[in-house]
């Protein structure tokens, strides 16, 4: 029985919320309570992509219908989304030899997946499904990832399409819009001027292949930047299903970890019947889990000739369900916390050069997320004092 050992990879970082002890998924970019399963599922998906060659986009959850009663450690994805290989593991560090998984076996089965993996949390072992005998067998070869979706028919998940970057001195009009709309980020009354730009900043926060480097924000440590992420934040304004963000890692000072995800959404807000669109910062952190920001690119940004997107914000905030904070508030509690932040009475969030294709790594790019990432802080910590002065009159 040939089986591959875990261990030789490090273990899963720990990072910490309010003294909660936390690991960092990268396949779904969220922080999750450390447990022997979840453990189990880090280790899984770091073999995976450094043994098998599997993107972190194509590394899923479980395969079972719902309802099932065992979860799976983690899924492979082809491009169309077909379940690839599926892993399942114990939760305990019985020997491998010991297996128990009748619903995995039928699950996986029934889904049409050729090969399966089991693990224990310290090794993993790998059996493809038999035609002759309707069995999976126990397999001494070690799969990439290319492999297990030529054994189903499938296209691999190419990374590289992200890559792919729009030359807007060469577009036509129409195909601007049309690649807008392709990408679900404009709002349904957003003027055709702002489309270079949004598209333009969507690309380059979803082309995660290069990685953000040397991003300062005050008070904070950086982290890391773990790509692009589909995630939810929401608030008394927004619901969302699932939308692409930026996220990027980084400790306070307490030592408390911070995620922040950073996207251009098509947004529609409760009580109104059309999208806007926004540039939208989410806050993962021991206070909060939610969309902190929503920047109406229509009302805060303008451009100087067509090279130059300068980004404002007007300050607009509500906390929680208690309503609206006059802007006027807010600026004062930026101006004292964040000087820099504050230009002509007014939330100055940086310049971009706009005349070519964004590059995160730019410097004005890196001064631009590190004053929208400062600015979504600034605005959590005045919302806990607001929200406090309410609940206590």
């Amino acid at each position: 029985m040939t089986s591959y050992k875990l261990g030789i990879f490090p273990e899963p970082t720990i990072y910490t919320q309010h003294a909660k002890r936390l690991y960092f998924d990268m396949a779904k970019k969220q922080l999750r309570p450390i447990s022997p399963s979840e453990r189990s599922r880090q280790l899984v998906v770091t073999f995976l992509h450094e043994n098998m060659g599997v993107p972190y986009e194509a590394i899923g959850d479980a395969i079972y219908p719902k309802g099932e009663p065992e979860k799976t450690v983690a899924s492979v994805k082809s491009a169309d989304g077909f379940a690839v290989l599926g892993v399942q593991g114990n939760g305990d560090l019985s020997p491998l030899e010991n297996h128990s998984h009748c619903h995995f076996y039928r699950a996986a089965k029934s889904a049409g997946i050729a090969a399966i993996g089991i693990t224990n949390g310290e090794s993993i072992e790998f059996l493809i499904l038999d035609d002759l005998t309707g069995k999976y067998k126990v397999t001494e070869k070690m799969f990439s990832y290319k492999d297990l979706c030529a054994m189903h028919g499938k296209m691999p998940v190419n990374v590289l399409n992200k890559r792919k970057r729009t030359d807007f001195s060469i577009s036509d009009p129409s195909d601007i819009v049309n690649l807008a709309e392709g990408y679900d980020i404009s709002g349904d009354n957003t003027e055709a001027k702002f489309l270079p730009f949004i598209i333009n900043l969507h690309e380059c926060l979803i082309d995660d292949v290069i990685r953000c480097e040397g991003l300062k924000v005050p008070g904070c440590d950086y982290i890391m930047d773990a790509g692009e992420a589909v995630a939810v934040f929401n608030n008394a304004g927004i619901k969302s299903s699932g939308d692409k963000y930026r996220s990027l890692l980084f400790k306070d000072g307490s030592g408390d970890v911070i995620a922040a995800s950073i996207g251009v959404l098509a947004i529609e807000r409760s009580g109104h019947h059309f999208k806007r669109t926004y540039l939208c910062v989410g806050i993962d952190s021991s206070e909060a889990h939610h969309s902190s920001l929503q920047l109406a690119i229509d009302d805060n940004v303008t451009f100087n000739w067509s090279d130059q997107a300068i980004v404002k914000h007007d300050g607009k905030i509500a906390v929680g369900k208690t309503g609206h904070v006059k802007p006027s508030d807010l600026l004062q509690y930026v101006r004292k916390k964040s000087s820099r932040l504050v230009y002509e009475n007014e939330i100055y969030l940086g310049r971009i050069d706009i005349s070519q294709p964004l590059d995160i790594n730019s410097e004005d790019m890196l001064e631009f997320l590190s004053r929208l990432i400062e600015y979504a802080l600034i605005r959590d910590s005045f919302r806990a004092i607001i929200k406090a002065e309410r609940e206590s009159k």
